[in-house]
């Protein structure tokens, strides 16, 4: 079986995914605030730049998980940007959008952390990450549940509101 590094993330339009990245050496660099605070502001900017509805997302001690529907709109100019420039991804973009998006989240994540913390270029994640496509409404609440429980079942806390760096859209949450 493949490591989180060896996978193939395949985009698919229209789906929505459960993406998944772990810390280096699962060290919970995430318990200490500032370091979780940067995590957790920097699913906003990148559903932004992206262009991507995030459903819901946590960060938790040693790793994060994050509910994403991305836009085929976002898609089709990547697409077509790396085809133009000749970009690393030009050949098979859709073997690569989900990594970009998680490559340039990943990559300011670690800047910000080894920047306020005087540590310039340390690793901060463990290589690649997971995808799982979530193919239906049930796949979707099924994941909403688990990413929002994920901190009460971890007992960091009694009630999911009360975790500082979660947060979800109320529609898909019942």
């Amino acid at each position: 079986m493949p490591g989180q590094g060896d996978m193939e993330h395949l985009y698919e339009p229209g789906m929505t995914y459960l993406l998944t990245a772990v810390t280096f050496k699962r060290i919970p660099l995430f318990s200490d605030a500032p370091y979780a605070s940067i995590a957790h502001a920097d699913v906003a900017f990148y559903a932004a730049k992206f262009a991507l509805t995030s459903l819901a997302h946590v960060v938790m001690p040693d790793h994060i998980h994050w509910i994403v529907c991305p836009s085929a709109d976002d898609f089709v100019r990547f697409a077509a940007r790396e085809r133009e420039r000749g970009g690393k991804y030009a050949s098979a973009p859709e073997r690569f959008y989900l990594s970009k998006i998680m490559e340039d989240y990943k990559r300011h994540v670690a800047f910000e952390i080894n920047r306020s913390r005087d540590t310039r270029g340390a690793q901060v994640w463990q290589d690649g990450f997971r995808d799982d496509g979530l193919r239906n409404a049930d796949a979707v609440r099924s994941a909403m549940e688990y990413v929002i429980m994920n901190p009460v079942k971890a007992g960091l806390v009694a009630v999911p509101e009360a975790y500082p760096y979660l947060a979800w859209l109320d529609e898909w949450w019942v």
